[in-house]
């Protein structure tokens, strides 16, 4: 098993971390790495798949649609697309 290696980091006064009491930190900032990690993730996913709906929308694949009228009543509009080319994005 590998050793865990230690980082030291200042931080200033304020910042959340040090809400948490000593002894728990640690792991609060562990959490925390952790989930900053998968939503970065998360957001390269999202950014991969707007790319694709991009591309869609300038191929023609897919268009946004608003009913005339339909504009003032609401700020909704409807769109149409080829939903099986949407679910092999």
């Amino acid at each position: 098993m590998a050793k865990n290696k230690r980082l030291e980091v200042r931080l200033p006064s304020d910042h959340w971390i040090w809400q948490y009491p000593p002894g728990s930190r640690s792991k609060r900032m562990r959490e925390a790495l952790g989930f900053m990690d998968t939503l970065q993730e998360t957001f390269k996913n999202l950014d991969r798949r707007l790319g694709q709906i991009e591309e869609m929308l300038a191929s023609g694949e897919i268009f946004v649609s608003v009913e005339k009228g339909k504009q003032e009543e609401s700020d909704s509009c409807d769109i149409k697309f080829d939903t099986d080319a949407f679910m092999n994005i």
